[in-house]
């Protein structure tokens, strides 16, 4: 006799659990807090798209472990889903969904609708004023400046937001993510514009936004 899974509203539940317990014992509040803004992203994404829900978000919450060991996130599917009783073809697809999104570059499209929304929920963060929070996170974080004349390295926020501007919008692969990212794209130009006056930065700086 096969062994019965547990109902998808209580594995949800116990998978979150685990997951907030992980990242915030190993003081991970900021990429918890990312992953609930990327959860938000994706139901947003799948009302107008489709797709599993259970299997993206499971691989969404289970992704976000990722920040404690990188190479795992295979690994925490199978140990975690398995200790929950979850069925074998739920585990191979959630596998399989992280498996598409970890190694898929910027500009290949996963070929599972599942995997494209977890692609496109969690790079829309990296665009609009969630995407110049983070960057001034990661500042503050690292201890560096948000610019840094002359410096190109993605510690600067400048240069973070800059090179996000430059690949992501045209890297989604859902029409509904395309138009999210079209107007937060449009609020970072604007911001970019207005900090170049203020600074009143050199001609040899990044001046103009329009041309990223």
């Amino acid at each position: 006799m096969s062994q019965a899974s547990i109902p998808d509203v209580s594995l949800v539940l116990a998978v979150r659990t685990t997951v907030r317990f992980l990242l915030l014992t190993h003081g991970y509040k900021v990429e918890l807090d990312h992953t609930l803004q990327s959860l938000g992203n994706a139901k947003i994404l799948h009302e107008k798209e489709g797709g599993n829900w259970l299997v993206i978000e499971l691989t969404l919450l289970l992704l976000s472990l990722s920040e404690l060991e990188a190479a795992k996130s295979e690994r925490y599917v199978t140990s975690i889903l398995g200790s929950l009783e979850t069925s074998p073809d739920l585990v191979e697809a959630i596998k399989e969904t992280v498996r598409m999104v970890n190694n898929f570059d910027k500009i290949t499209s996963p070929p599972t609708l599942e995997a494209q929304i977890v692609r496109d929920a969690k790079r829309l963060d990296e665009l609009g004023a969630i995407g110049l929070v983070r960057a001034l996170e990661r500042n503050l974080r690292q201890g560096t400046c948000f610019y840094q004349p002359g410096s190109k390295s993605r510690s600067t926020g400048y240069e973070y937001l800059y090179r996000n501007l430059s690949v992501l919008p045209a890297g989604m692969h859902t029409q509904t993510a395309r138009h999210i990212a079209l107007e937060r794209e449009t609020f970072l130009r604007s911001f970019l514009a207005r900090y170049v006056q203020e600074r009143n930065l050199q001609p040899d700086a990044k001046t103009n936004v329009d041309d990223i």
